[in-house]
Formats: C-alpha cells, sequence, structure tokens
C-alpha cells in the first residue's frame, strides 16, 4: 500500500516518475486535491489484486465515511480526472519545462541550492519529479524556516513546505511563466541582501532539526495513555516519562512521539529546538512545545 497523496499527477504524463499502481502496489491513496483540479478533501483509494479483500475495504473505508457525500467534491474529481486524462501529457510537460528553466535560474544565484537530477546518484532515490524545486539558502545562512517566512512576509509568495535546510515549491499547470519569473527575481533579491553572509551556514542549518531522533520504547498502549490520568510539564522534565499525546512535525508529517512512548533525552531536546524554531506540530496540546502531556 502507498502513500501517494501528492502523486495524482505522475500516471499523466511520461516524462513525470512512475505511479504507484504502474509500479505494481496493491493499493494507493492519491488526493486529486493537490496538484490537480479536484475541490479540497477529494482523493481516491484505489485497490487491486488478490491480496486485498476488496469486500472489507470497502466496510472499512465505510466506517469512516460520511452517508452525506459531498456531491460537488465527486463531481470535481471525474471532472479532474477527465482533464488528465485527456491534457495531462501536455500540461504536465509545459509545468515540467517551467520548473527547469527556474531550477537553472536559482542555481545560478549566489549562495543558493535548488535540487536537481544529481540526487539519482544517491543510495535509495529511484526518480526525480522535475516539477518540485526544492530550494536551500544555508549558504546564505538562512534555515529552511527562515526563508519561507522571509519569501511570504516580504515578497508574497507561498512555499509548499519547508524544513531547517529547505523549502519546496510546486510548479503545476496553473502557473506561468511570469509566475516564475517573480519567484526567482525574489530569490535573486534575497541573495543580495544575504550576501554578507555567504559562506557562514547558520547554525539552525546544521542543527538537530536537520534529521529526526530516533524511535523510542512503547510503554503503554496508545489508548492506556490516552485514558491514563496525565499532567502537563515543562518540556525540560520530560526525559522518562510516558507521553500521552502524538507529537508531528510538518514536514515531514512523521510522528517523533505517540501515546505511550517513552520520551528520551534526545526526543526532548528535539523538540525543544523544535519550539525554538517555530516547527509546525500536530497533535500536541501545548503547539509551542513548552510542555507536554504525560501519564501521571
Amino acid at each position: 500500500m502507498t502513500d501517494q497523496a501528492w502523486g495524482p499527477h505522475l500516471r499523466f504524463c511520461p516524462e513525470l516518475p512512475v505511479d504507484a499502481m504502474t509500479a505494481g502496489a496493491d493499493a494507493a491513496v492519491v488526493s486529486t486535491h493537490k496538484l490537480i483540479s479536484g475541490l479540497t478533501q477529494s482523493s481516491v483509494l484505489m485497490a487491486r489484486g488478490e491480496r486485498i479483500n476488496h469486500a472489507r475495504l470497502d466496510t472499512m473505508v465505510g466506517l469512516t465515511q460520511s452517508t452525506s457525500p459531498q456531491a460537488l467534491v465527486y463531481a470535481s474529481i471525474d471532472a479532474a480526472r477527465q482533464q488528465m486524462a485527456v491534457h495531462g501529457a501536455r500540461l504536465w510537460r509545459g509545468a515540467a519545462e517551467l520548473a527547469e528553466w527556474a531550477r537553472a535560474e536559482i542555481r545560478a544565484l549566489p549562495g543558493l541550492r535548488c535540487l536537481g537530477t544529481e540526487v539519482l546518484s544517491q543510495g535509495g532515490v529511484a526518480e526525480f519529479d522535475p516539477t518540485r524545486l526544492t530550494v536551500s539558502a544555508c549558504d546564505l545562512g538562512v534555515s529552511g524556516y527562515r526563508l519561507e517566512t522571509l519569501l511570504r512576509d516580504d515578497y508574497r509568495i507561498a512555499v509548499e513546505a519547508a524544513d531547517s535546510l529547505n523549502v519546496v515549491l510546486n510548479v503545476t499547470f496553473g502557473d506561468r511563466r511570469e509566475d516564475l519569473e517573480l519567484l526567482v527575481g525574489s530569490l535573486r533579491d534575497l541573495a543580495a541582501r544575504h550576501g554578507d553572509a555567504a559562506g557562514k551556514t547558520g547554525s539552525a542549518c546544521s542543527s538537530l532539526l536537520a534529521r529526526t531522533p530516533r524511535f523510542t520504547r512503547q510503554v503503554l498502549s496508545p489508548r492506556e495513555a490516552v485514558f491514563a490520568p496525565t499532567v502537563a510539564r515543562p518540556i525540560t522534565e520530560c526525559a522518562g516519562e510516558v507521553s500521552a499525546e502524538m507529537v508531528t512535525p510538518y514536514p515531514p508529517g512523521i510522528p517523533v512521539l505517540g501515546p505511550g512512548e517513552e520520551i528520551s533525552p534526545e526526543i526532548v531536546t528535539y523538540l525543544r529546538e523544535a519550539g525554538g524554531a517555530g516547527l509546525k506540530v500536530h497533535g500536541p496540546e501545548d503547539r509551542t512545545l513548552a510542555t507536554l502531556r504525560v501519564v501521571a
């Protein structure tokens, strides 16, 4: 089973990476509201083959699905599918060409990096989506989080995601050449403003946030932890305690802590740094990460 939420476009253009179902997955989820033209919240679960009980899968979906589905969402899925089936290859070739132009321009700017096909030489990397622009200004001493803020506040450009090192921008068939020219011009101005820091990589770019902490020990079941008596404690006092909540930084959207897990010193250090950097987190009661709720 594959989470292909950010890959609804892959099936429709041969220049893009292979999609999960073509690669042999038994099931995959794609979000038609991401990158193609479905309305917000629209998505599709695809399944095939003998290893999945389709009748049981249908029952499980029914347990969580509304009994009053929104017809407009269904219609948008069908319209998006038709648009991709008829025009997808042409539309996404155009998007890929725009992205490659922007990538070359960004890579020519002093102090900026933009991920390209060189990543294919890394172990574990099979393909590269040319429509994604992964930009780093760490050589200017600007972390990914700071770069996101600067682009939003100073240039009115919203990125898709940011982490300690990079920002990610999606180029789609809805973008025009002038949109990419605006991005490149903004990054050129930003590089000039921070040029004095070139080569002085900021601590935020080499910090613990550049990697996630190791998995920790499961002490209680998630159910036991969630329904147990709990108390909110300063995060500095939480090492060795048992978490009563989920903590999921986004990106990458992978929990570093779940209910019932022991809070390690490494996780405490990571979350303290995350809170200080303003990292976006899902799950905890205190989104600033000043405190964590633990089993009493």
